[in-house]
């Protein structure tokens, strides 16, 4: 039988956990690391070994398996979905005709096959041809 590694991981860590601890040796003593013979810039230097010495590696959580099953198991809403539908049907009836287009238009998207298409309307043509204009100019300027 295989046991998933992470459990195994949680269960080594609650072991862990359940050891009582021994007074550290190296408590007292300065890390190797801060003790400089610059004296510039050991505020930072301290501050930074300081951040990274006490922190875990990999942050595992302390819930069992059991737990994190319960916690993300999946939730059956269709009961409390029916019933708000129940209660929307009921109340004001059916939506007027022109509610309802807006809110198919709203969530048809936005792809191009989805708009509506725009009727170009056709230039406005001159009832004169080119020729009458020539006609009119030549008359209007010879006279």
């Amino acid at each position: 039988k295989a046991m998933s590694s992470s459990i195994l991981r949680k269960s080594l860590q609650l072991f862990e956990e359940d050891q009582p601890k021994g007074k550290d040796k190296s408590k007292g003593r300065r890390s190797k690391a801060v003790e400089d013979s610059s004296k510039r810039g050991i505020r930072k230097r301290r501050k930074r070994t300081a951040d990274h010495v006490g922190k875990p590696k990999s942050s595992l959580s302390k819930e069992s398996a059991l737990e994190t099953y319960n916690r993300n198991k999946s939730v059956d809403l269709t009961e409390d979905s029916l019933y708000y539908l129940n209660l929307i049907s009921n109340v004001g009836g059916k939506p007027d005709a022109k509610t309802v287009n807006t809110i198919l238009e709203y969530n048809k998207g936005k792809l191009s096959r989805n708009q509506k298409k725009i009727e170009e309307k056709p230039k406005e043509q001159s009832i004169f041809s080119d020729k009458d204009f020539e006609d009119f100019r030549k008359e209007y300027l010879n006279s």
